[in-house]
């Protein structure tokens, strides 16, 4: 009996040990596979105004390479009256190196049996000028995106960095991106030259929202930009101006739909009269998104506050005084927002104070009526 258990117990580890090796030996292939390092982006290149490689309708592209792989950018039509260029990348190497060349205008696609003129080997960079000339043309690099710099951060650190890289409406190189604030946190922007800047811009509906910093000019003195709203906001940085647009389309939207309640409502900011653009009030807030209804949901009614302050409390008072209207204020999960005031109707309807006065004496009979009833009744009983 011993030696059967014996041989089951060497037959169980001879078995055990040949499944560890087994896994061991496809833990360590799967080691020793080497997946490709990959990178997606954009490039910019801005040419010198006196440039002269866009003559005879040249086209221009990028060569990105690790000297081992390659890619071609798709190809651009060259322009006199523009300058700057972006050309986006998807691919499956880290690049090391780029090379930017003027092809043939028969050319499809990039490739060196076309080519007219490319700049030398340059380094791998965000962003080129290209100096006037046809081969090895004097250039410069340098980073486009663009750091957040944080209160919250250690040392004012990196919150995050924008690095979609964008050509805005004024024809400058931009970097874009979401950025989560929380309430009082401060920061700043450090461009990739190493300039700090507090200059901003944003719609006036995010002026509750965005406080601090400087809106009228970019110095090395600005001080830091404040959230007084916590949130993620959109930030666009303008990398040659170092203006930065934060923007919020919750809040954009939500003080859009406040501005049309308040012009189109159709009553006092009481509630009094009955509404007579209910209706398109709420087929109005009906295409908001989800985020701007749950901004609008968690909002304070403030008659003397902003757009959305005073359009809740016009909301407040009129459904708190009609009964018949439908309280369309919903947030994200289709529940209806509570009146944050009571309306006592009768006040609603007194015109005067003479018959304020008539409605309280009234009720002070009432109730002088009421008490001596019960007082006679438990004498009665006693």
């Amino acid at each position: 009996m011993k030696l059967k258990k014996l041989i089951g117990g060497l037959l169980l580890s001879t078995v055990l040990a040949a499944g560890i090796g087994v896994s061991v030996a496809y833990q360590k292939g799967n080691a020793t596979k080497v997946e490709a390092a990959g990178a997606s982006g954009s490039l910019i290149v801005k040419f010198a105004s006196n440039h002269n490689w866009f003559q005879s309708g040249a086209k221009i592209c990028a060569y990105i390479t690790d000297d081992t792989n390659n890619y071609w950018t798709s190809l651009q039509t060259s322009s006199t009256s523009t300058l700057l260029y972006k050309f986006d990348y998807s691919i499956s190497f880290t690049p090391t190196k780029l090379i930017w060349v003027r092809m043939n205008p028969a050319a499809t696609s990039g490739n060196w049996n076309q080519k007219w003129n490319q700049t030398s080997d340059l380094g791998w960079n965000e962003a080129t000028y290209i100096d006037n000339g046809w081969d090895n043309p004097s250039t410069s690099q340098w980073t486009v995106s663009a750091q957040v710099r944080s209160s919250l951060v250690s040392s004012f650190g990196t919150k995050t960095t924008l690095s979609k890289i964008g050509i805005n409406g004024d024809g400058n190189p931009e970097v874009s991106g979401s950025v989560s604030l929380e309430k009082d946190e401060e920061f700043k922007m450090l461009a990739g030259d190493g300039v700090w800047s507090g200059y901003y811009g944003r719609p006036d509906a995010l002026a509750n929202a965005i406080s601090g910093g400087s809106q009228t000019e970019r110095s090395d003195q600005n001080p830091n930009i404040k959230c007084e709203i916590a949130g993620t906001y959109d930030f666009y940085f303008d990398t040659e101006t170092k203006r930065l647009w934060i923007s919020r389309q919750d809040i954009v939207d939500a003080d859009g739909w406040a501005t049309y309640f308040n012009t189109h409502v159709g009553c006092d900011a009481t509630g009094k009269t009955l509404p007579s653009g209910w209706t398109s009030c709420a087929t109005e807030y009906g295409k908001l998104s989800n985020d701007a209804k749950d901004y609008v949901y968690g909002a304070t009614a403030d008659p003397n506050g902003d757009n959305l302050g005073k359009a809740l409390a016009t909301y407040d008072h009129a459904v708190a005084a009609h009964s018949s209207l439908v309280r369309f204020i919903v947030n994200s999960s289709s529940t209806p927002r509570a009146a944050a005031i009571s309306v006592n109707p009768i006040t609603q309807t007194v015109e005067n104070s003479s018959s304020m006065i008539a409605i309280i004496v009234i009720s002070s009979v009432s109730i002088a009526a009421i008490g001596g009833y019960f007082l006679f009744k438990k004498k009665k009983n006693d």
